[in-house]
């Protein structure tokens, strides 16, 4: 790939998904510590600057209560999301990816912030989804290229710092990958 990272075959979802939706341990052994880290930087800077008319306090409160917040379910995530990657029918992975997801995220993330007082949370929760939303196909392209993997057992995945040198070029194809299909048809 271009991006340099590889490109894994799809599994059709009948192959063994049923056991690994109904067996939750591997959320725990498959931890996303990239996206964890990814997501806690880009979240919670999306936090500060849509509470920052708030005031500095708020803003900064915001942007932690969301940066732990992120760590955790956005590690948990991007292991869901890479253990899913490969399945088939695509289109059902993507209405996983693309909708469940983000929806899942933003209504824990409501009651946090809630929790903690979070001032501007109609702007950050709008925010928010448009992020998930955005981010969480992101991941999924990016992951079946190779990029942000931390699980497969005896396969060498790329370092963080491989992996965010790869951003730009993944940001491109991912950007350029519907006008492209529709230059084809």
């Amino acid at each position: 790939m271009s991006a340099g990272v590889k490109v894994h075959p799809m599994r059709d979802i009948g192959s063994g998904a049923e056991t690994t939706v109904t067996k939750w341990h591997w959320l725990a052994a498959g931890f996303n510590w990239k996206m964890a880290v990814w997501s806690a930087v880009l979240r919670g800077g999306m936090f500060f600057l849509t509470n920052l008319r708030a005031g500095h306090g708020a803003a900064l409160r915001a942007t932690l209560v969301e940066a732990v917040y992120a760590l955790v379910s956005m590690g948990l995530l991007g292991a869901a999301t890479e253990r899913i990657k490969d399945l088939r029918p695509e289109w059902l992975t993507a209405v996983m990816v693309w909708a469940a997801m983000p929806v899942l995220t933003l209504v824990g993330e409501f009651e946090v912030h809630v929790w903690f007082g979070t001032p501007r949370m109609k702007t950050s929760m709008m925010a928010s989804f448009v992020l998930s939303a955005i981010g969480s196909g992101f991941t999924w392209f990016a992951m079946r290229r190779g990029a942000f993997l931390v699980g497969e057992v005896g396969v060498r995945e790329p370092t963080f710092m491989e992996d965010l040198r790869a951003v730009p070029i993944l940001v491109w194809e991912f950007v350029s990958a519907g006008p492209r299909a529709l230059m084809v048809r």
